[in-house]
């Protein structure tokens, strides 16, 4: 993945929930990492990719998707697909 690497624009934590959320542009996202602890990826706006040691997926803004559910100890990089993207990381 050549994407820009972006920090999270807001992170919240509720009942040790943490949330972190993304505003990415055309080819901005996450490299490649990985977890001790699964967290899902919803996404807010616009479409992203996920590409995972396992998977990959278009996420769009969709009331029909589910979350995408990535498992604890398996890399994996996410990247904007279009301008004005929003995406949510949850543990």
């Amino acid at each position: 993945m050549a994407a820009t690497q972006v920090s999270a624009t807001y992170k919240y934590l509720f009942n040790n929930v943490q949330f972190y959320r993304y505003q990415v542009n055309l080819a901005e996202g996450l490299e490649r990492y990985s977890h001790d602890d699964p967290h899902m990826i919803i996404c807010l706006a616009g479409q992203i990719v996920i590409r995972g040691q396992y998977m990959k997926t278009d996420v769009t803004l969709d009331p029909l998707q589910n979350p995408i559910i990535l498992n604890a100890n398996s890399w994996h990089e996410i990247e904007a697909l279009e301008n004005s993207s929003c995406f949510l990381q949850i543990f």
